[in-house]
């Protein structure tokens, strides 16, 4: 039996208890009287006390089953709702954790990035004040030029004047030892004394005008070379400033689940340009203290992420080195040496491991 039928039960015995209650009418026109109902029809027309006890007790159970039902199914509900307020709470809680991390790595970028640009402004305020020191110097030297094309103008019509001179005093010396040969060996001597004067002078004057142009092209060729050096330092420099402005919005647009290293390693190749431009420097050279103190910056700063940059300029190399080199044969060098002339890419430590091996120029001396 359906709830539906449950319902009927119901309205059928309200139905028959009416017929069963329903008085009877004085019908006064027939000039009769009539009575209620006797207790036989009563009897028949109310239901009995035993139909009444069996359907409240099925309704009772049906309704009871209905409400364990439902209890049942309330309970299950708030089994599946604890479940998933649990697991939101653990899925909650990860996903705080990893925006936390995501967050302190991205502030340590920040950092990094920071310090690198510091860094880079810094040299490049720096080279700015070489190229002016460098027009200055170019200035220097147009100067220097003209004064020894001057002083060389100037020579070259002393010695042009000693020739003619020279020429004049030798004439009227021939002339005279001519007619004085005989006896006079003493004016001979002093003809002798002149002309040596004459020619030593001669040849202390083009020494002069020689070592003067000398000294200007030696001087001019380290000028040329300073100003590649500049030159190839400030581009290496610019490339530097360039890659260290990347766009914050790249760091949030690509969140990394782990350390990303990229960065740190094409920072490396700059790293050891920067390496070495300074071991080709002496110390007394402008520029050594700028560009040392930068290059120690960037160390630190990086060191402080937990990276580690490491060179090995000026040390011997070994076969069995972990590393990519490029030789060179050098035979200014002792016969079976080879030493580490330049740096590539830097040796790249992570908290004491290595993610790259060095890449460097050796130059040996083997022999053959």
């Amino acid at each position: 039996m359906n709830f539906r039928n449950i319902l009927l039960i119901p309205l059928v015995i309200f139905c028959t208890a009416g017929m069963a209650e329903e008085p009877y009418v004085n019908d006064m026109s027939a000039g009769t009287s009539i009575s209620g109902p006797t207790e036989e029809q009563e009897a028949m027309f109310s239901p009995s006390a035993a139909f009444e006890g069996y359907v409240n007790n099925y309704v009772s159970s049906a309704m009871t089953r209905e409400l364990e039902k439902n209890v049942r199914t309330l309970n299950g509900l708030s089994a599946q709702v604890a479940r998933l307020k649990k697991d939101l709470d653990s899925t909650s809680n990860e996903l705080n954790a990893n925006v936390k991390k995501q967050r302190e790595d991205l502030q340590r970028c920040v950092n990094i990035l920071a310090e690198f640009k510091k860094n880079i402004d810094t040299n490049y305020f720096y080279i700015k004040g070489i190229k002016k020191e460098l027009l200055k110097m170019g200035v220097s030297i147009e100067d220097s030029q003209k004064n020894i094309s001057q002083t060389s103008s100037d020579l070259q019509s002393k010695i042009d004047n000693n020739r003619s001179e020279f020429n004049l005093l030798t004439e009227q010396l021939d002339g005279k030892v001519q007619k004085r040969l005989d006896d006079s060996s003493a004016f001979e001597s002093r003809v002798y004394g002149y002309g040596t004067f004459a020619v030593i002078l001669i040849v202390l004057c083009i020494v002069g005008v020689v070592g003067a142009i000398v000294c200007c092209a030696v001087l001019l060729r380290k000028l040329v070379s300073l100003q590649d050096k500049c030159r190839r330092l400030e581009e290496n420099l610019s490339f530097s400033h360039q890659k260290v402005s990347i766009p914050m919005s790249a760091f949030k647009e690509n969140p990394a689940s782990g350390p990303d290293h990229s960065f740190i390693l094409k920072l490396s190749s700059d790293v050891a340009i920067m390496e070495t431009n300074l071991s080709a420097l002496s110390e007394g050279q402008d520029g050594y203290r700028q560009l040392k103190d930068s290059l120690e910056s960037l160390k630190k700063t990086a060191k402080d992420s937990g990276y580690e940059f490491v060179g090995y300029i000026g040390q011997d190399y070994h076969p069995n080195m972990p590393c990519d080199a490029d030789f060179i044969h050098d035979e200014s060098l002792e016969q079976g040496k080879s030493v580490i002339s330049a740096m590539i890419k830097m040796q790249v430590n992570y908290h004491g491991q290595m993610i790259q091996k060095p890449h460097f120029v050796v130059r040996q001396n083997l022999g053959y």
